[in-house]
């Protein structure tokens, strides 16, 4: 174990820990002909270790919990095809305290990495709990192992666990986070158990639901991914994942519509233009806009045209914001390029 500590954030001060670049992690592994580099015995050992340590860490859970990310190619493979830089693992969102409790009983604690870097490049570490992470809609959230003085033991076979945190509505169905997808139950349970060296068992994700998180992201890596799941898929599964892709734009409807809404109803004529844009600024997705040039021009002109109008409510609002930064002309594009990146990955 690495003879370093990272502390969190309510105990004493921090070190930074430095995190890997996945692209930088993960390109050079790729050969010309768009297969991995095989890992290195030393490589699937320590992933064969970190393995035994999860099914160990979690052969007692009470809630429910599967693999997510990269590695369950590998354990569909029966073989390592590259190596994994990390684990990650799925909760529910109606589970988290349960979760959180579960953890820390074992020595584990949630926790996050703030997005500044010191002047070493260094990011620097804190605690969060259920709590706050759902009241503040969180992601990126790992699991570390917490040691002596509640401080983070990097280093721990299972450093860099990061946590994916979905929704179940009432129907038990799960909704994605990130797109407001809905994914029917039957696709967020495990397709099989993957048997550890120690004798553990790691719950293996949908390979149609691995597919679909895969093109979402849509990094070079990815879909490499992707083509070693070609025989781990269906003709039906292939037909899902380009279903969820095809509505992202009405998803996205149900997901931020709502938000809008509540920003929009704290506005008042009364307001000065400059006190109306910082309002709108607390929204996230609206801050996320400031990136692309129609979201800057809407955010400049809205105020102005919202003064002056006699009556705007809160549906025409969004209406206004909608068709400013052709939403559903941007959305549908992509949602386009995404299926064509999937033929593609698939060889179809």
């Amino acid at each position: 174990m690495i003879n370093r500590e990272v502390m969190l954030e309510n105990t004493q001060p921090k070190q930074g820990q430095f995190v890997p670049d996945f692209q930088t992690f993960l390109e050079p592994q790729i050969a010309e002909a768009g297969q991995y580099t095989p890992p290195t015995p030393e490589q699937v050992d320590f992933m064969e270790a970190r393995l035994d340590a999860l099914a160990d860490l979690m052969k007692d859970a009470d809630f429910a919990w599967q693999l997510d990310g990269g590695t369950n190619i590998s354990l569909l493979e029966r073989r390592f095809v590259r190596n994994h830089k990390d684990v990650d693992i799925g909760v529910f969102d109606d589970e988290l305290e349960k979760v959180e409790a579960y953890l820390q009983k074992h020595g584990y604690q949630f926790t996050k990495h703030r997005a500044e870097k010191d002047a070493d490049g260094q990011r620097w570490v804190e605690s969060i709990s259920a709590v706050d992470i759902l009241r503040e809609d969180l992601d990126d959230i790992q699991i570390a192992k917490v040691g002596v003085n509640h401080s983070i033991e990097v280093g721990d076979t299972l450093d860099f666990v990061d946590l994916h945190i979905s929704h179940r509505n009432s129907n038990g169905d799960t909704v994605t986070r990130y797109t407001g997808a809905t994914i029917p139950k039957k696709f967020m349970q495990p397709v099989e158990f993957y048997r550890t060296r120690s004798g553990g068992e790691i719950p293996i994700s949908h390979p149609a639901l691995i597919v679909y998180h895969k093109i979402e992201t849509g990094r070079s890596y990815d879909l490499t991914d992707i083509t070693y799941l070609k025989k781990h898929i269906s003709d039906d599964d292939i037909a899902f994942v380009e279903q969820m892709i095809q509505s992202e734009y009405e998803n996205a409807l149900k997901k931020f519509v709502p938000q809008f809404e509540q920003v929009f109803a704290q506005l008042s004529p009364e307001m000065s233009e400059d006190h109306i844009r910082t309002t709108l600024l607390q929204n996230q997705a609206i801050a996320r806009m400031q990136t692309d040039p129609d979201g800057q021009r809407w955010l400049q002109e809205f105020p102005a045209r919202y003064k002056s109008s006699a009556v705007m409510d809160t549906a025409q609002m969004v209406q206004d914001l909608v068709i400013s930064v052709r939403a559903e002309e941007k959305v549908r594009a992509r949602s386009a390029e995404k299926i064509q990146r999937l033929h593609q990955a698939l060889g179809r």
